[in-house]
């Protein structure tokens, strides 16, 4: 079929790259990535992870730490890892690969973004909820000092910090983080944008099913960041909106819930990087 042909042209790739290059070459690292996901959507675990753990350590040797094709090799194999029940291997992935960052380029560069927020859908489905928040937080500011209020980036972002809240019974919260993404982005989203458009619908449909905030009886109205509500429980001076700096959790308390969902995680970082999803 389509996948044993491919498969055969990118075995094919490889070994004239390695003839060509070498085998820790960028180019047939990349290669051997591509070979990696298709072996995974084959359900070929062992060779898919074998090739992966090579990519991210020729990555690492290669480019450095830091460099989005290794954080991106970081994703794939944690995504693997989480789908496979090894969730401490891949919180200690995560966890090294977002110190690089923080070390380096910033926990805030586009690519670091993608890691902080994996490692909150994580912590998460681990019901480590307050740990969670503060990633989902930090993915929210990162998001909007780099891609702007009305990228798909920084919607989902809001998405998923709100949905979580809202998940806590935090629904004044959540109701703020939803109401700042949409004020953020009615204006500007682009509909042309499909993954944007539909997450800004999909914060629609969040704010729907959240209660509206009462500020009877002099009750201070909900606040997210440094913003708050009028008395029509609108944000005010949305575009202003600046979250401060929230600093990674400390590594002790830890819940050893086992992880409910990773096949969500794994098909979300599939869907980001183009690919199609795998089932594991």
């Amino acid at each position: 079929g389509l996948f044993s042909e491919a498969e055969g042209l990118l075995v094919r790739a490889l070994r004239n790259s390695e003839v060509t290059f070498s085998r820790a070459h960028p180019k047939t690292l990349n290669i051997m990535s591509s070979l990696a996901k298709l072996y995974l959507v084959q359900n070929k675990t062992t060779e898919a992870e074998a090739l992966l753990w090579e990519v991210l350590e020729g990555q690492e040797a290669a480019l450095g730490a830091s460099h989005p094709d290794t954080l991106q090799a970081v994703n794939f194999l944690c995504a693997h890892l989480l789908a496979t029940g090894r969730k401490a291997a891949a919180e200690a992935l995560f966890r090294q690969a977002l110190a690089s960052c923080e070390s380096t380029v910033g926990s805030g560069h586009p690519v670091a973004l993608t890691i902080v927020n994996n490692l909150a859908v994580m912590l998460q489905h681990g019901s480590r909820y307050d740990e969670a928040e503060k990633y989902f937080r930090t993915a929210v500011q990162g998001s909007l000092s780099a891609f702007g209020p009305d990228h798909q980036a920084t919607l989902r972002a809001y998405h998923n910090l709100a949905t979580m809240l809202k998940n806590q019974q935090k629904n004044e919260e959540a109701l703020a983080a939803v109401n700042a993404a949409i004020h953020g982005a009615q204006d500007t989203v682009n509909r042309k944008d499909t993954q944007a458009w539909e997450v800004f619908n999909e914060l629609k449909v969040l704010l729907k099913a959240l209660p509206t905030p009462s500020s009877e009886g002099g009750d201070e109205l909900p606040k997210f960041g440094c913003c708050y509500w009028d008395k029509a429980h609108r944000l005010k001076d949305p575009a202003e909106m600046k979250l401060a700096p929230i600093r990674p959790p400390p590594d002790n308390d830890r819940s050893t819930s086992d992880l409910e969902d990773a096949k969500t995680l794994t098909e979300l970082m599939m869907a980001r990087s183009g690919k199609h999803a795998f089932s594991m």
